[in-house]
């Protein structure tokens, strides 16, 4: 209270719908996390009394936290490969543009225009590398602040990280914006990138399975507060006997290869740092995850 003029009651009682966490120690000096809640009814009004109730969410919390790190570290070695795709043609365009200029060099037929030129190719070629390494970093950074975003980098920072390998894939993935792309979003700004890895990757996955030229759609709606992200592919849809299971942890239709955590993760991080939701559906010739998020975090 000598802080900001509130206890934390009374800051709890401004807004009873939100979700409020605060830390305790026991009394062997372990810290746990508790979920305050109230209805904001007085059981006593003349000496304004309230019932409130502190649930113990560490466990749960601490389990999200394994199911996030198990989540990013599969998600590791497929990065890994997604970072060789990356670079292989730039690598060989560089290879090329240097063996040419020798050979130019060599004949004695270099010119000062064509020197130029390859210089500027080859900087912005070493730079597109160099923005693939941050990207890469970037998504493994453990960043849980709120920071404004522009909209077409939260919605499509995630996309670049595969974009090479729908690339070899001869697959291709389209984003159309019904609303201004430059719009600023207060979220967490990297939080996102992982749910449209998880989304693209696993529609590249089917493409490849049934080889097919995939296409994935993303549409992006501006909605009373709200961003509706569709993200569509034509790889044949979800079998309808399991669509309701998808999201459920530890559930894959990959055998093996599968580990059951990508769309749980996905829903985690929609609902509970995002704090939106998603749903799944079939249409069309393909497999339709609706995605609906608030512009800003309070």
């Amino acid at each position: 209270k000598e802080k900001n003029g509130k206890n934390w009651l009374e800051v709890v009682l401004e807004d009873i719908q939100k979700t409020y966490h605060v830390k305790m120690n026991d009394t062997e000096g372990n810290p746990h996390i508790f979920q305050i809640n109230t209805d904001g009814e007085t059981i006593i009004a003349e000496d304004e009394e309230y019932v409130v109730t502190f649930t113990d969410i560490t466990e749960l919390l601490n389990s999200e936290r394994k199911l996030l790190l198990s989540s990013r570290n599969a998600a590791m070695g497929k990065m890994i490969a997604m970072i060789a795709h990356q670079w292989r043609q730039p690598l060989t365009s560089i290879g090329l543009t240097i063996t040419n200029l020798k050979a130019q060099k060599t004949f004695g037929i270099l010119t000062d225009d064509v020197w130029s030129e390859k210089m500027n190719m080859l900087e912005n070629t070493i730079q597109y590398m160099s923005r693939t390494i941050d990207d890469f970093r970037d998504f493994f950074k453990n960043d849980d602040k709120y920071s404004y975003v522009p909209l077409k980098d939260f919605i499509e920072k995630g996309y670049h990280l595969l974009e090479a390998s729908f690339k070899s894939a001869k697959c291709s993935c389209e984003f159309i914006y019904h609303c201004d792309e430059n719009l600023k979003l207060f979220t967490y700004a990297n939080k996102f990138e992982q749910v449209m890895i998880n989304l693209l990757k696993n529609s590249l996955d089917e493409y490849r399975a049934k080889n097919i030229e995939g296409l994935s759609k993303i549409d992006v709606f501006e909605e009373n507060g709200f961003i509706k992200i569709t993200v569509q592919d034509n790889a044949g849809g979800i079998p309808e006997d399991i669509i309701t299971k998808i999201f459920e942890p530890y559930f894959s239709t990959k055998a093996k290869n599968g580990t059951g955590i990508g769309l749980h993760m996905v829903k985690t991080i929609i609902e509970k740092h995002l704090k939106g939701t998603i749903s799944a559906r079939n249409q069309e010739d393909g497999a339709i995850f609706e995605i609906i998020i608030p512009k800003e975090i309070n």
